[in-house]
């Protein structure tokens, strides 16, 4: 399973996940859990970006590693 981390750049977005709508734009993040189905649209005309990262805990990486420790850190950045 993947997390994806979205990053708008440009521009304002509309994203929908799991039947929840936001708006997100520059300097927002947005950390969806694995399995979390989304849909993203621009949310008014012009120029729009975003970046979309997709990261994957692995098999190598034991509890408590590098990873598990990354993504504790980018949790409580996001949430608290």
């Amino acid at each position: 399973p993947f997390y994806t981390v979205l990053i708008p750049v440009k521009g304002y977005w509309r994203l929908n996940h799991n039947e929840h709508y936001s708006h997100i734009g520059p300097g927002d993040t947005v950390f969806l859990q694995p399995n979390t189905g989304y849909d993203v649209t621009p949310a008014m005309s012009g120029e729009a970006a975003f970046t979309e990262y997709k990261i994957q805990m692995t098999l190598l990486d034991p509890p408590g590693g590098k990873g598990a420790k990354l993504m504790a850190r980018i949790q409580t950045t996001l949430f608290g």
